[in-house]
């Protein structure tokens, strides 16, 4: 069984990295074509962003291809997040300089994680409801179950 499993997250995270890796491809051609070659906007600030980009998508693909073979609610799910909002910002940040805002998405999110899980709040999960009654009064004590009366059919 557990060999089973293993296989069934190795195909898994292969068919992330192949899905995955042509579309990081297509957005970054798609930047340089449209940004630097057909509008002429070859400022240090784009070259920048494309790095910055670059980086983002080392560090977050690794662990991205991984989210595949994991539950939702992983670490790894916020990974494969940050890299798709950076591939949308930068497929909308070749038309315009506005799109690269759509990335202030990621310090937020964490700002909100971060207040939620100091002080409470919606994001905090609730505490588990305590008992009502003492272990000691249970011991003492024995619950009389209530008989049911029986009708007889008609």
């Amino acid at each position: 069984m557990a060999g089973q499993a293993a296989k069934k997250a190795a195909k898994a995270k292969a068919a992330a990295q192949k899905l995955y890796l042509p579309v990081l491809a297509a957005v970054n051609l798609w930047y340089v074509a449209v940004r630097l070659y057909f509008r002429g906007e070859a400022a240090n600030s784009h070259y920048v962003a494309l790095g910055g980009c670059a980086v983002v998508y080392a560090l977050t693909y690794p662990t991205a291809c991984e989210a595949s073979t994991q539950p939702t609610d992983s670490l790894a799910s916020y990974f494969f997040d940050v890299m798709a909002l950076t591939m949308i910002a930068q497929f909308f940040g070749a038309l315009s300089d506005k799109a690269w805002y759509l990335l202030l998405v990621v310090p937020a999110f964490a700002a909100y994680k971060g207040i939620a899980w100091k002080f409470g709040g919606p994001a905090k999960p609730a505490a588990p409801p305590e008992p009502e009654e003492d272990a000691a009064d249970a011991k003492g004590k024995k619950e009389k179950k209530p008989k049911r009366k029986m009708m007889k059919g008609r």
